[in-house]
């Protein structure tokens, strides 16, 4: 099953981007995520098909950017890992809306005959 994953393109962890990955992971030890950073591992990670998860992996990549870090968003398969562009994600999460609205309207028409 595929994951969506986040990296940094740096490898010194500082307070600032620590602290908003912890906004976003309130339990995520600050050892382990200074230890991510400076090993260039995963920061956030998530399902391809849970829609909360990729709204939050936006979220947060919007946050780091915003205190100009460079972020990376890779696909994660059995193939290996791909860099990603955030708009496929976007573009995911309207998909997923659109799937929710066409089988609310299925439901709908059922519930009318």
């Amino acid at each position: 099953m595929s994951m969506f994953g986040l990296k940094l393109r740096t490898n010194t962890p500082s307070a600032d981007v620590i602290k908003i990955l912890r906004q976003f992971d309130p339990d995520a030890s600050i050892s382990n995520l200074r230890s991510k950073i400076i090993h260039n591992d995963f920061v956030y990670v998530c399902d391809y098909f849970d829609e909360d998860g990729i709204v939050t992996l936006l979220n947060l990549l919007h946050e780091v950017e915003a205190i100009k870090i460079d972020v990376d968003i890779y696909e994660q398969s059995e193939n290996g890992d791909k860099k990603i562009n955030p708009f496929l994600l976007q573009n995911l999460l309207e998909q997923y809306k659109e799937i929710e609205y066409q089988i609310q309207e299925i439901v709908d028409l059922e519930a009318e005959d």
